[in-house]
């Protein structure tokens, strides 16, 4: 006669393996592809294995599955780092035929008052399902998220009460959000490099080269006329100040072209793309810098996966607001259903702010890496920025000729790279103009290069996605 297990009992070998049976059923894992799943998916094991004399309650069934995950992961971690030294538990088949075929990534996605939330995400040729847990050991699940990799109309859904990392507009609770945010202060002394480690030519003769270089430039291609830039990045990075001061290099006089906040609430809403103008209201040059609401815009309002894909893919119209609980799919205003080359984004540009690089949310890496995934998938290159050098070294904020011997640059650049998981270099330092009322010839061509070194990337993707090419070629020397 079947007995009534606790949840702490042991369980017998004959009851792990109708668990694993009922887990691998299909109507099991629909549940699991479901946000708030927890009690429905524990309640029918419950069931399940009641119909066949075993008693567990939904308590104690979860219970198990967190372990036998535990140990599933923990060999499996094993054997990626050991190589030949393979290792295995009584029931590590079982699970790896259940959890092993799902490419899967993790990371941390928000803190909470009770702990770290961690989260997988599985990818499948439709979908990307995320999953939050309360420890890194893949513990109790808070629910699952879910971003559709084509916009539809219900491109995601969020459990109650979670914050998604799917939604990238925030990555800590609103208990967090009334603490101090953490500082640091950099050394007022700083060592100085010998040499420049990037070559450079701080002259009047250099900017107009530039200049000449950034206004002529076309796509490599028949079928598009500008390379369309998206510039993504946390709240407050330099995003908008950004485009200003390209702008302003080419108006000969400091601009504000893009509205630019001060708060820590992101001030862009929508997504704005702006025509780079040459001298003197010359017509368009070939560059399109698009702007977006900041990562970490609140939970409301903030940004999410699917709609920056549907940004790169050129499915979102221009002046589009994001908001996690609508969407951008075919039921949009403007929605593009068949964009062509001049609708999407041909390279991405992350913003990161050099200030700020040793204190952002331990979360913010992860956000990187996830986008980074998506928008490699879409064979999109990618480059960074680093802003707020002269917050972080006195000698370039007097000379911005002494960023490449400035020691502490150099080193959040290579920090900016391992938070982005890009090599450093791809990561360019810029001085945005921000209290000054005059343009500097040495800042100006700090910002030309960042300029010209995301056209090379960009150009790139016209040589990779055209069928002919007839504009000049880049060099794409660094």
């Amino acid at each position: 006669m079947a007995t009534r297990n606790k949840s702490w009992e042991r369980w017998g070998d004959e009851e792990v393996s109708a668990l694993l049976s009922i887990c691998a059923e299909d109507e099991t894992q629909r549940l699991l592809l479901k946000p708030g799943h927890n009690s429905k998916v524990y309640e029918r094991y419950s069931v399940k294995l009641r119909d066949l004399g075993i008693f567990h309650d939904a308590s104690a069934c979860r219970v198990k599955m967190k372990k036998m995950k535990q140990d599933y992961k923990k060999t499996k971690d094993h054997n990626n780092k050991r190589g030949n030294y393979q290792k295995s538990t009584k029931w590590y088949d079982r699970m790896d035929a259940l959890l092993g075929h799902r490419p899967s990534f993790s990371g941390t996605a928000s803190t909470t008052d009770s702990g770290t939330l961690m989260w997988e995400a599985a990818e499948t040729k439709d979908s990307v399902a995320c999953e939050l847990y309360d420890d890194d050991e893949v513990g109790f699940s808070f629910g699952l998220a879910q971003a559709v990799k084509d916009p539809t109309p219900a491109a995601f859904a969020i459990a109650e009460d979670v914050i998604s990392p799917f939604t990238l507009c925030s990555n800590v609770s609103s208990t967090e959000k009334e603490k101090n945010i953490p500082t640091y202060t950099f050394p007022a002394t700083q060592p100085k490099l010998e040499f420049q480690w990037r070559e450079m030519d701080w002259t009047e003769e250099q900017k107009a080269s530039l200049m000449k270089t950034v206004s002529s430039y076309r796509p490599s291609c028949h079928e598009g006329t500008q390379a369309r830039v998206l510039l993504l990045g946390p709240v407050g990075s330099g995003k908008s100040s950004f485009i200003s001061s390209v702008q302003s290099v080419f108006n000969g006089r400091v601009t504000n072209r893009a509205m630019v906040g001060t708060s820590s609430t992101s001030f862009t809403k929508k997504l704005q793309s702006f025509n780079i103008h040459g001298q003197k209201g010359e017509d368009p040059t070939g560059l399109v810098l698009c702007d977006i609401v900041g990562l970490g815009g609140g939970e409301m309002t903030g940004l999410t996966l699917h709609d920056v894909l549907s940004v790169i893919k050129g499915h979102a119209p221009e002046g589009q607001k994001f908001s996690p609980d609508q969407p951008v799919g075919s039921e949009t205003v403007g929605y593009v259903k068949k964009p062509g080359l001049k609708d999407k984004i041909h390279c991405v540009a992350f913003v990161v702010d050099a200030s700020k690089i040793l204190t952002y949310p331990k979360g913010l890496g992860t956000t990187f890496r996830l986008l980074r995934k998506h928008i490699s998938d879409l064979d999109i290159h990618q480059v960074a920025l680093l802003t707020q050098i002269d917050q972080i070294c006195p000698e370039t904020a007097k000379d911005v000729t002494q960023v490449y011997k400035s020691g502490i640059i150099q080193e959040m650049m290579n920090k900016a790279g391992d938070l982005l998981g890009m090599s450093t270099s791809y990561v360019v330092p810029v001085k945005n103009y921000s209290s000054e009322l005059d343009l500097n010839v040495n800042n100006d061509v700090l910002l030309l290069r960042a300029v010209d070194h995301i056209l090379q990337y960009a150009d790139l993707y016209f040589q990779d996605n055209a069928p002919q090419h007839t504009g000049p070629k880049i060099d794409l020397g660094v």
